[in-house]
């Protein structure tokens, strides 16, 4: 299609990092301080086609418990960091995207940690890391992301794995790439109505 953006941010895990393994192990490293439920592989694939706050009750985890619970984790992921590879193919995707684009990342990690992911797997390709501590608040993290760069809403493309990220994007009036090989399922993200929906980093080549 004809270049209809100037500017692309992305979500971190899931999208540009494969840290699907070391998120669940870092749960694993917790359930005993926090009374978490034991996961099977059959559990993290049903959790794949749940909202976050279905996840949240599954795995028995209150708002009043979720704060401690991520900063904890946030800090446990820095141990399993050297075990986090990019999402096959996404480093020459995003090598070719930066030829024609703007692009940032906004996450829920710490920024430390994915200037750290990029440094190590040379990927200088993003101006701006911005990181939202509340995972909930991703719609107002973009609107002030937007603000603080001066870029219109209509000039960007957010690229995220979770259907919350949709929804974020929706409630910020941005258009939106759900991708397929991150957290939740093919299904539940096409439910969620994004502006497109991408199964492979190739496919962003494609579109973009």
């Amino acid at each position: 299609m004809a270049q209809k953006y100037s500017t692309l941010i992305f979500d971190f895990d899931g999208t540009v990092a494969d840290s699907m393994g070391v998120l669940f192990r870092v749960y694993s490293s917790l359930q005993d301080q926090f009374g978490l439920r034991p996961l099977s592989d059959a559990d993290i694939e049903k959790m794949r086609g749940m909202s976050p706050q279905q996840v949240m009750a599954f795995l028995n985890v209150s708002l009043f418990k979720l704060p401690a619970l991520l900063l904890r984790g946030r800090s446990k992921y820095k141990d399993f960091l050297s075990d986090v590879e990019p999402i096959p193919g996404i480093p020459f995707a995003l090598i070719e995207l930066q030829k024609k684009y703007q692009m940032h990342v906004l996450t829920s990690n710490d920024r430390d940690v994915v200037l750290a992911f990029l440094q190590v797997h040379q990927l200088s390709c993003f101006d701006t890391v911005l990181s939202e501590r509340n995972i909930f608040g991703k719609d107002a993290a973009l609107k002030k992301m937007l603000n603080q760069l001066g870029i219109q809403k209509g000039e960007v493309l957010y690229l995220g794995d979770e259907v919350r990220d949709v929804h974020s994007c929706q409630k910020a009036g941005i258009d939106v790439a759900a991708v397929t090989w991150g957290l939740n399922t093919e299904e539940i993200l096409k439910d969620a109505k994004p502006t497109y929906l991408i199964k492979t980093p190739d496919d962003l080549l494609t579109l973009l």
